[in-house]
């Protein structure tokens, strides 16, 4: 037995540390070795900048298994390892593994082993998502009639593998080389909304015809989201119907309804799907007659009663 009253505070912490189990480490110089230390407050600032700005949620989205999971780490440590110390491949699989690593990007994300096809085999993963990508980011980013840059630049291959990689005007002045063209569409901030690849021997203004076109159609799709919302529920009114819940998804709508016995499922289903298309038609494509055969919506749906898991459903459409 003894007062402790008087010790210092941290020699008080120290002994109920100890009598709980923990164990005491020296302050000598021979006490404590430091085995390894990876550089980290760049990383902190780059992938604080990524999560900030919700990039890393803008390319997981919807995908919650494991593999997707995996996969969209590795893409963020490429970007992350791009801005650091841009390297190849074979170089970032190194500076991330957890054996040879150079930074603590990979501790931080938990990547572990690395192998060496990972990074091409997330980069397929990726590049299947493009679309959605960047028509979150056009959503996020462009607003009707906004102004965008567009530049057009090369680079040219010393591999003979690529289906794209073509002759053509060098403007690293190798023209003993094939090359690939990829332009570039960006806010006037030069926020990247969208990029893609074309042959090598492709011509500057054809580029441009090919991303102009793209464009209109993202701000249709804006309009289409922004108002298909509100023309679902005035179409459920109108059938005695009542849309408890909803969420409007990329390629897909989630909804919740209530229909009087009455009525049919396929009979409900089938006049929303197409009065809604034929709103599309008149707002979005200017079209006022002659609607036989227009489609908006996939002809399949997938339908089940709710019973005792409303609650469930609800939280599932909701989140």
């Amino acid at each position: 037995m003894a007062n402790l009253s008087k010790l210092p505070g941290d020699v008080v912490t120290m002994l109920k540390a100890i009598l709980k189990g923990g164990a005491l480490i020296g302050t000598g110089s021979d006490e404590l070795q430091i085995e390894r230390s990876l550089p980290h407050g760049h990383v902190a600032a780059t992938l604080g900048t990524v999560r900030r700005i919700a990039l890393d949620r803008l390319i997981l989205s919807s995908s919650k298994d494991a593999a997707s999971r995996r996969h969209c780490d590795l893409v963020l440590a490429m970007i992350v390892d791009r801005m650091i110390a841009p390297r190849s491949k074979l170089g970032f699989v190194r500076a991330v593994d957890e054996e040879t690593a150079v930074t603590s990007l990979g501790a931080v994300l938990g990547l572990g082993k690395v192998r060496d096809c990972e990074a091409y085999e997330a980069l397929d993963w990726l590049l299947e998502r493009q679309a959605r990508i960047e028509s979150g980011l056009a959503r996020r980013h462009l607003a009707d009639g906004v102004l965008v840059l567009y530049d057009v630049s090369s680079s040219y291959f010393e591999g003979r593998h690529c289906p794209l990689a073509q002759f053509g005007h060098s403007r690293d002045h190798r023209g003993d080389r094939p090359q690939i063209i990829y332009g570039l569409l960006c806010t006037r901030e030069g926020l990247p909304i969208a990029i893609e690849v074309f042959e090598g021997n492709t011509a500057d203004p054809t580029t441009l015809r090919r991303v102009h076109a793209e464009v209109p159609q993202e701000a249709a799709v804006r309009k289409i989201k922004r108002h298909l919302g509100q023309v679902f529920h005035d179409l459920a009114r109108r059938t005695e119907c009542r849309i408890e819940e909803g969420q409007l998804m990329p390629d897909h709508v989630h909804m919740l309804i209530s229909i009087p016995p009455k009525d049919s499922v396929a009979q409900i289903i089938g006049y929303m799907k197409g009065k809604s298309s034929i709103w599309i038609a008149q707002n979005v494509k200017r079209k006022m007659r002659n609607f036989l055969g227009h489609k908006f919506l996939a002809r399949g749906y997938f339908v089940t009663t709710v019973g005792r898991d409303e609650e469930m459903i609800r939280a599932y459409i909701k989140n």
